[in-house]
């Protein structure tokens, strides 16, 4: 079912189309099993072609950016993977920076240095896609992506592509109020003038610090959400679990709240050790930590 699935999409899609993709390949994590089948549309026409004939078919789908933020099980998924890596543009108009949902944050904050254009430097050093940032409200340095966006380019299930001002978005912490069928194809941001040599040091010392504390191995970024006016990292090193692991999956040196692959570590040790770590920092503070990585899969 899935194979013929895979040559009817190749007859009428402009972009790329694979079957039984390991989503390994995609994750920072370095896990995940095979995806049924896995698309990257050309534009939007294109993509809204692929989700018309997958709601004909009955047939569900995720979208990934960088691959990072995800925990994917072994056995795969049998549903399709979307990929907007070509949606991929940046351009400017006056203070306001378009970005595509695939656009790089590295890339993005690049491009806002390039324009003097101040406000993106605290997502240097994110892993991460314009779509996905967008998605969690991503941030860091005590920003998010709320602070600066003006408004939310979607796609919705029906195929209407529409615009929804950051006003009309109800956000919160690692939080935006955006249905989950509902495709971010892209987004504005809202800047102001900066100095471009202030501006170039901020990211500096952001990259330094980050470079710092963040593993070398294979990570998925931040595990859980920090609890209210509390640090996850913090808590998870308080309850003595730095270096803490279960097969090949370990709790970072560096950072307590990233977990990472030390070699050939499966998603059921990296939840076997979420688990753990939710028990223990539990027992000691009495806080129920929040999942951040989102789960794809069986696990």
């Amino acid at each position: 079912m899935i194979m013929k699935t895979l040559v009817d999409f190749h007859q009428f899609i402009k972009g790329a189309c694979f079957f039984d993709e390991p989503l390994s390949k995609h994750t920072t994590l370095g896990i995940g099993g095979r995806v049924g089948l896995w698309l990257e549309p050309q534009d939007t026409e294109d993509l809204k072609c692929m989700i018309k004939e997958l709601q004909s078919r009955e047939l569900t789908w995720k979208i990934i950016g960088n691959g990072s933020n995800i925990l994917a099980g072994e056995r795969g998924l049998s549903n399709a993977v979307i990929r907007l890596n070509n949606f991929n543009q940046i351009s400017r108009s006056g203070d306001i920076i378009r970005a595509g949902s695939g656009a790089g944050l590295g890339k993005l904050v690049s491009f806002s240095l390039e324009h003097s254009l101040t406000g993106l430097e605290f997502l240097a050093g994110i892993p991460g896609v314009v779509g996905g940032a967008a998605r969690v409200n991503a941030g860091a340095q005590g920003c998010s992506i709320s602070d600066v966006l003006k408004t939310v380019r979607m796609l919705n299930n029906k195929g209407e592509v529409y615009d929804l001002s950051a006003r009309e978005i109800v956000s919160g912490y690692r939080y935006i109020d955006i249905s989950d069928d509902t495709i971010i194809l892209g987004a504005e941001f809202c800047l102001s003038r900066g100095d471009t040599e202030e501006m170039y040091n901020t990211v500096a010392g952001y990259l330094a610090s980050r470079n710092d504390s963040f593993p070398a191995c294979p990570n998925a970024g931040c595990i859980f959400k920090n609890p209210a006016e509390l640090n996850a990292g913090a808590l998870i090193e308080k309850a003595g679990l730095k270096g803490f692991s279960i097969g090949d999956a370990g709790v970072s040196r560096e950072h307590g709240n990233i977990f990472v692959n030390l070699g050939r570590a499966d998603a059921g040790c990296v939840m076997a050790l979420i688990r753990h770590v939710r028990k223990e920092v539990y027992a000691r503070t009495g806080i129920n930590l929040e999942l951040e990585v989102n789960c794809w899969g069986d696990i």
